[in-house]
Formats: structure tokens, sequence, C-alpha cells
């Protein structure tokens, strides 16, 4: 132990250099070992303060190389610990990117030109070592798992909403401008990012140079076997675009070298990473690097704390042999887990244990039905199990619907246009929605004939799509899903009061009694009922649930005579009932809006069995929520709207953003709430309304399996 600790520590190694070519000075080296500063190993990325400390760090370690882009927003962090290292510039490499992502500029000729000097003022330098075009399209990594909303731009080839709009055109001329801002001393060299073999033989095909790298994910489970190095390689493997890029002198600088999204625990226990980093007397992370090193490849390892960072270092003390080397050229991939509703992987290798957490077997259809309570102008949301042809568009929910009219028209672009779920990268599991698709006509497995109905309540300040995420995947294991947004309590309707306008009055328990009504004599009708006829002879109403949050929260407690199941959510969490009613409290220990100490926990006290209580470790009020993904690479939603003068910060303040900030270590990555929330709730909606046995061994095993995140108890 102490002999690893001294050799990563005093004794650092140099991993050496790779010379640059095609669109590079001459005297361009690239440091192979480098840091990682973008979303995927920890997403989303860190803030500015936790950039200057994860650089000032890697600096101090021997560290020279850092990787960043625009659409990270902590250049200006990395710049001051660039400064404040003592370092001499020349000495440092500084890699930044370009192009959509986040809420970056997006791609086309003169974007480029203004992006690139945007970056040189983040950074307070002159000029960048390695600047790239961080996605091939203008829709990021989410072109290719969801919707592709309009991009404005000044580029006529790039403007998706023009009939110019040409994709090839685009990459094209954002390439040329590249070249310019290469040419103008701007950047040292200039490369891409995602780029498959079909967009780099496209710049081949023009008759413009080459880049001198093309950065892609590279791990062992992302090696030269498998496909899905970048996000838009299909058919073609890791192997075949490592070799297009060998033969034409193109540098392949791997990103996410442990796995990323999630997946660098289940690598880095791997039994045969395990018996080479003892073999070897290094850590699993090491080897990894040094089968890259081997490669001759840069990597970009992700590392906040400093012993890690110097582990990241320091990976050539040691060479694997022949043997080692094919083994994880040829490593075993370990499917993304997509299972269905059935057939749930095991977490343990001698017991299958079910994992509610994952995305289930059906497609997600979505619609929205207006008018459902007329006296109160209720409209709802739906999200159902449904069966897809492969060719449906998804549907873009876009958050400046939820705002007033003159607060949306200050926002421009795609700023708020939100897939189902929105933020892809981070949560791939779950699936998209598709708008008007046909209920599925059959469930799956044993469940029962007709899918369980969920209403779901959401809390002040609230709509009615805030958690799409959740929503998506409830749809997506067997259930329909039904949200309104409700007079007097909606986002609209707070902003709404920001301007002392007059809003609807709060009737949160009676507006949710009025939809259940409305629903039960739709119900009745069958097919025949005009609104709600294509639905709700697939449903059985009675086998139903209520969840709520925060405010909805409350009012789900007070409903406990309308369901089987009810789920508080950051809420008071009490059934004041003596029926059979099931009951799910889940809390967030460092919930500062409704104080999980003082509202949810005394309430379970109370509640009647059966019931459960789960509380989140590291995460605030929005746990369940997708608001602190929303704009997370520009400080968060709230600071975004502030900035736009969409609504005062000291009104809102933290009801808006409680538990987003996880960089500063009270809160923990909002995918792990996800993960958090869908298996807790998953697990006791599929027991009680879908019958599945299997899901009391999830719930038996599910301290085992949160262990990391939160804990559970049970009184049933």
């Amino acid at each position: 132990m102490w002999d690893h600790l001294a050799r990563v520590i005093f004794f650092p190694a140099d991993a050496g250099t790779v010379t640059l070519k095609n669109t590079a000075n001459n005297d361009v080296e690239m440091p192979l070992a480098g840091l990682g500063t973008g979303c995927f190993e920890s997403c989303p990325p860190p803030t500015d303060m936790v950039a200057y400390n994860m650089s000032l760090s890697f600096l101090e370690m021997g560290g020279r190389r850092i990787d960043a882009a625009d659409s990270y927003g902590c250049e200006p962090g990395i710049g001051k610990a660039i400064r404040d290292s003592k370092i001499p510039r020349k000495d440092i490499f500084i890699e930044s990117k370009i192009g959509p992502g986040g809420l970056a500029w997006p791609l086309g000729y003169n974007e480029t030109l203004s992006q690139a000097r945007e970056i040189l003022q983040n950074y307070s330098t002159t000029y960048v070592d390695l600047l790239l075009i961080h996605w091939p399209t203008n829709y990021g990594p989410c072109s290719y798992h969801g919707p592709k909303p309009s991009i404005p731009t000044t580029d006529p080839l790039c403007d998706t909403a023009l009939s110019s709009y040409n994709e090839t055109g685009c990459r094209l001329s954002t390439w040329r401008a590249m070249i310019q801002v290469w040419k103008s001393g701007l950047a040292r060299a200039i490369g891409v990012s995602n780029f498959n073999t079909t967009h780099l033989k496209e710049i081949a095909a023009a008759g413009l140079p080459l880049p001198s790298v093309n950065q892609c994910s590279f791990s062992p489970h992302h090696g030269p076997d498998h496909k899905g190095c970048t996000p838009y390689t299909t058919e073609e493997s890791c192997g075949e675009l490592l070799q297009y890029c060998k033969d034409n002198n193109i540098v392949y600088n791997g990103y996410s070298p442990f796995g990323g999204r999630g997946g660098a625990g289940s690598l880095l226990k791997d039994s045969r990473l395990v018996a080479m980093a003892t073999h070897h007397n290094a850590v699993p992370s090491q080897v990894v690097l040094n089968w890259q090193w081997q490669l001759g490849m840069p990597t970009n390892p992700q590392a906040t704390n400093p012993l890690y960072q110097a582990e990241n270092l320091n990976f050539t003390f040691f060479r694997l042999n022949a043997s080692e080397m094919n083994t994880l050229n040829h490593f075993d991939r370990t499917p993304r887990a997509s299972s269905p509703l059935l057939d749930r992987p095991p977490v343990e290798a001698t017991h299958a244990i079910p994992n509610p957490s994952l995305g289930g077997p059906y497609s997600v259809g979505t619609r929205v039905i207006a008018g459902t309570v007329t006296e109160r102008n209720l409209s709802v949301s739906v999200w159902y199990p449904s069966t897809t042809r492969g060719d449906e568009t998804p549907v873009v929910y876009d958050l400046r619907d939820h705002l007033p009219d003159n607060m949306a028209a200050k926002l421009r672009g795609s700023l708020y246009e939100l897939g189902c779920p929105h933020w892809c990268s981070m949560y791939p599991e779950n699936p998209q929605c598709y708008a008007n698709l046909a209920v599925a006509s059959e469930t799956v497995g044993e469940a029962p004939d007709l899918f369980p109905l969920i209403v779901f309540v959401h809390g002040t300040g609230g709509w009615s799509g805030q958690s799409l995420q959740l929503v998506a995947h409830w749809a997506s294991r067997g259930f329909v899903v039904v949200a309104a947004d409700y007079p007097g309590i909606t986002l609209k309707d707070m902003l709404l009061e920001t301007e002392f306008k007059r809003v609807p009055p709060i009737d949160q328990v009676g507006d949710t009694r009025r939809l259940l009504t409305a629903i039960r004599s739709a119900a009745d009708k069958g097919g025949d009922d005009p609104q709600w006829g294509w639905l709700l002879p697939r449903v059985n109403v009675s086998n139903n649930a209520l969840i709520g949050h925060s405010a909805g929260a409350f009012a789900v407690g007070e409903l406990h005579d309308e369901a089987r199941v009810v789920i508080p959510m950051a809420g008071k969490g009490v059934v004041p009932s003596a029926a059979p009613v099931s009951t799910l409290v889940l809390c967030a220990v460092n919930d500062t809006v409704v104080p999980a100490r003082s509202n949810a926990i005394p309430g379970y006290a109370t509640t009647h069995r059966p019931k459960r209580l789960a509380e989140v470790t590291a995460l605030g009020h929005h746990f369940c929520s997708d608001i602190c993904a929303i704009g997370a690479a520009k400080g968060g939603i709230e600071a975004i709207a502030a900035a736009h003068g969409i609504w005062q910060a000291n009104l809102f303040g933290f009801l808006a953003t409680d538990g987003c900030e996880f960089e500063n270590k009270k809160f923990d990555n909002p995918v792990n709430g996800w993960r958090f929330v869908n298996y807790m709730t998953s697990a006791v909606l599929e027991l009680t309304l879908l019958g599945d046995a299997d899901m009391l061994d999830a719930l038996e095993h599910a301290s085992d399996v949160l262990e990391d995140i939160a804990q559970y108890k049970e009184d049933v």
C-alpha cells in the first residue's frame, strides 16, 4: 500500500507525448496523460471552483494536459488554476472544444470564429494548444437518442429551420472556419470529437486537410471489437475507426477510459482487471491507462481526488504482456441494461435480484388531453405503454411553454427544448417518448391484462412534465401515467405573481379529486368517450396509485381513499388511513425546502401499515425531478433564468434548485436520484399493482443495491 502511494505521489512518471500532424504546427507535442473535465464520468460537468481545484492539484501532481469544452462551462476556473500554478503557459497543453452541447454555440462558420475567441477569453490566454469540434451535428449526443430542435445560426448550411440546411455542408463549413482559426494562430492544432469514419472521409473528399486529432470514447467496454465509440457509429467498430485514424495520421484521443456514464464502478471491479493489477502491483485504473499508453493513445480520465489524479498520471512503471494486451483488446463488454420487464440482469453473481430502476419493454407514447376538468381549465399530459415501428420522431417538450409569454420570449433557440428524457447522455437506459402512438395491445409476461393507472401530482412552481425521466420510466414498465398542471400552483402562475398579476385560486386536493372523477366517468363510457376512448379500454382505473412531489406529496396524503398505492416524495409523508393502502415515503437527507426530519419521517411514523420509507442521503428537494439536469453546464435553471431576467432569484431561490449543485460535495449526481426513485417506486408499484412477487426480492435487497446512495426500512 505505502509503496504504491510513494510511487504515484513522490515519483511521478512521464508518459510521454505524441506528435500531432495534418492540421497542426510543426512543434506540437500532445502529452499522453491528461485530465478530463467533461460530463461522461461525472455529469453535469464541474463548476468553476471544482474545475479550479481539480486542475490546480493535477498541475501540482505533474500533469500538463487539461481537456475541457466551452459547453462544460468551467473554462474560467481552469484558466485561473493555470495562472495560479505559476507554471509557464508554454509548458501546459490546453485542449478545448467548440460547438453544441449544454448551452454552447451552434455549428457554423461565423459562430466557430466567435466561439474560438470566447474560449480564449474564458482561459485568459492568446491561444489554445488544441481546439476540437465537439460534435458532428448541431444536436450534440441527443441527435441519436432524442429530438432534433431548431438551432439558430447565421450559417445557412447549419440552420435546421432553412431549406438550405445540409448536415454534411454544415460540418464542412465549420471545419473551414476551424482551419481559419488555426491559420490565425488562435490554436496550435485543430481536430474533431465524436466523428466517425464517414464524417472524416467527407473532409478528405472536400479536398480539405484532415484533423490532427479525433477524440472519441475508448475503454475496455468500448475497445477495438466493439461498436459505439461515438454516438454516431452504427455498424462501424471502434477498431475500424481507430485504424482509419492511424492510416491518416489522425491521433485517436480516448475519453471515458474507465467506462463513463456510471460504468467505472463495474469495470474497475472486473476480476480480470483486478488480477492484472495485483500481478503488476498497480490498481485497475492504471492497468486500463497502461493499455491505452501502449497503444500510443492520449487519454482523459476525470478525477477530482488528488490521489486518483496521481494514479492516473503514473501508469508506466510496468508493461502489460502480450496476453494481457490481447485480453483488453478483445474485452467482453457488459451490455447496457435494457432488459424486458421479466428478464432482468443479476445484481450479484450468486443471486439474481430484479432491478426495477431499469427501463422496461415498452415504447412510451404521450398525448395531451385538453379540458379534462372544464370548470378548472385543467388539462393533462398522458404517458403510456405503446408499440413503435421505429421510424417515429421523439416528442419535444419546451420549457418556454410553461413561462409567461413575455418571459418565454427572452429565451432563444433550443435553450429549453427537452426530449423525454431530455438528458439522454446521463440516463440512456430510459425510453424516448413519441406523440400519439397507439396504446400497447397487450401486457408483458404475467402482468394484469389491463394497465394500472398512476396520477402524478407536482409541487409548487412545477409543471406536469417536470419529471420526464420518471414518468417515461413508469410508462416503459407498464403503467399509464397522468399528470396535470394545477391552476394557481404551476410555474407559470408563480412567475405571474412576480408581476403582481392575479393567478387562479389553489385547490390541489380538490383538482386531483376532480381529475380522478373525470377519468372514472370517461372509463364508464369505454371506447365511446371522445377524449379518453383511445386509452381507457386498456386501463384499470381502480388499480391505481397516487404519487406526489413536494406540495403534491401533501395532497396525495389527503387522498389516501382514492388509491391502492400512495407515494409522497419530499413532502409530509403521512397517509392517515387504517385501510390497506400501501405507502412508500421517499425523502432526502439534505432537503431544505421540506426538511425530512420534521416532515416525511414523523409522517411515516404515524402512517398505517403496510408502509416503507427510503431516504436518499446526498440529494436535496429535487431528487426525483429533471430540474437539476436542465442547463447544468451553465449553472442551472435558476442562474440562466436570472441572467435572462426570467425571474427574481431572491423569490424562487432554493425552491427552484435545492439539491442541484452536487459539485459542492453536499449533493450527489442527479443520476443517482433517478436511480433511487426509479428503483423504489417501481418495486412497490409492480409488487402491488402488477402482482410481481419478484419485487419482494428487490425490496428485501434495496439497502444492499442502493447502499451507496440511500437508506431503506419497511413495516409491512
